[in-house]
């Protein structure tokens, strides 16, 4: 007859080690689904659209408020312009869009539109974008 007290330890010892071994595994792929959500957000440029879509539709809101004749070269350091296209839309309403695009990913932003605007449709990927306001007119051009 053998020994239950030695069978019972070592069923024992065999279910702590494969509990223990269970959650390893567990927290390895936890950690890895952590680490490749972190790259592909890494990768996602959805941040840098909706900062550059806003940025711009509040710069065009500041020129509207501001009295005089403004000229104004837009660049940003920390974003690499010349990757994105900015397509302005005109509405008859006082409200317009701004789409900033990277291929086929694009983000939309509103703006208001108060005063005549030369803004060309589409700025293609450009390394700076001079506006130039006078006579409430607005004009916006590719700047190299």
């Amino acid at each position: 007859m053998p020994k239950r007290g030695l069978n019972k330890k070592g069923t024992l010892i065999t279910q702590r080690m494969l509990i223990h071994l269970g959650m390893f595994v567990i927290l390895g792929i936890i950690w890895w689904v952590l680490q490749s959500k972190v790259k592909a957000i890494e990768k996602d440029t959805e941040f840098q659209r909706i900062v550059l879509s806003r940025d711009v539709a509040l710069l065009l809101n500041t020129f509207y408020t501001s009295p005089g004749d403004i000229e104004y070269n837009y660049s940003n350091n920390k974003l690499q312009l010349d990757k994105f296209e900015f397509i302005f839309e005109f509405d008859s309403s006082s409200v317009s869009f701004i789409r900033v695009k990277e291929g086929a990913l694009e983000k939309i932003y509103p703006y208001s539109k108060p005063f005549e605007a030369k803004i060309p449709q589409q700025v293609l990927h450009p390394k700076s974008i001079k506006f130039l306001k006078k006579n409430n007119e607005l004009e916006a051009m590719k700047n190299e």
